[in-house]
């Protein structure tokens, strides 16, 4: 095993919305980091991140222990964001989760206090964001598409470049209202495509496509596979076999592509879902791949 997979390191930063005094419409956000590598600090940090390509919001989970009674507080304020990085000493932090809290909650267990915050990415944005708009005759499909990517309130991600690939025309018209996450839902799945947000970025492909123009990374027993991958038949016919995996922490996301090096498989794999369990206090350190094997 090489040293740059040792020396696990995390970055924990949560964006609190605090009121401008005497301007009661407008709010900031005061962001607080929690470096667990930090010893001055010495805050212990856990995580369990769970991503798909469903449009529902990815999910995750993450305990701070000891975190100062001011800062527990300053936790009460609705809206906190929070964005999670974890890696190595020697390579780096990376991004593993962008998302809002959904429920934050603070627990006494004998000498220390826990903080747990459940998040999910582009939560606000999926449960809240509405469209409300009559598109003429003829009116093209890719149209309607960046206009409810706009609507959603999330990086647009490879919307745009997506949206030029669809020839679609609607020759009656098209009128979406209410739900911008739902409006976007029933347009493309009539057309054959798929949506989520990854880190609070949008990503549309094609239900059997991956995300081009992204590192690959290369994962092998030289560079943190643990054990055999398991390998199982397609989930429908003439696709690729799916497989499993385990290594140890590294970022990916649900539609990319990793290259896997194994005795039983050698070449790449497009994400469908990727959980990254994470402790920097000597516990797990993973992350756990399911995906598609790429037809070579």
């Amino acid at each position: 095993m090489s040293d740059p997979l040792f020396g696990r390191r995390c970055k924990l930063t949560l964006a609190i919305p605090v009121s401008t005094p005497g301007d009661f419409g407008h709010t900031t956000s005061q962001l607080v980091e929690i470096n667990a590598a930090d010893e001055q600090q010495g805050l212990r940090v856990q995580f369990k991140i769970t991503k798909t390509r469903e449009k529902e919001p990815n999910a995750g989970e993450v305990t701070i222990t000891n975190l100062s009674e001011t800062r527990r507080k300053s936790l009460g304020a609705k809206g906190v964001k929070l964005r999670l990085e974890a890696g190595y000493a020697a390579t780096g932090l990376s991004l593993i989760f962008l998302g809002d809290a959904r429920t934050i909650d603070h627990r006494r267990e004998g000498p220390d206090w826990t903080t747990t915050i459940k998040a999910g990415d582009g939560e606000r944005a999926f449960r809240w964001a509405r469209a409300s708009e009559s598109f003429a005759e003829g009116t093209a499909a890719s149209k309607i598409v960046k206009y409810l990517a706009e609507q959603l309130g999330v990086d647009k991600g490879n919307a745009a470049t997506e949206a030029d690939q669809i020839s679609a025309k609607f020759d009656q018209g098209y009128v979406v209202v209410g739900s911008a996450q739902q409006s976007m839902d029933r347009l493309l799945g009539s057309l054959g495509y798929g949506w989520s947000i990854q880190d609070g970025v949008l990503q549309i492909l094609r239900t059997d496509d991956y995300l081009r123009g992204t590192i690959i990374p290369e994962i092998s027993p030289e560079t943190g596979l643990i054990g055999s991958p398991e390998v199982g038949t397609s989930e429908k016919k003439g696709g690729g076999g799916l497989i499993k995996f385990k290594a140890l922490l590294f970022p990916t996301a649900p539609g990319k592509r990793v290259k896997l090096r194994s005795a039983r498989y050698d070449g790449e794999v497009t994400v469908k879902r990727a959980v990254f369990d994470g402790d920097t206090e000597a516990g797990p350190w993973y992350t756990e791949i399911e995906g598609v094997i790429h037809a070579k």
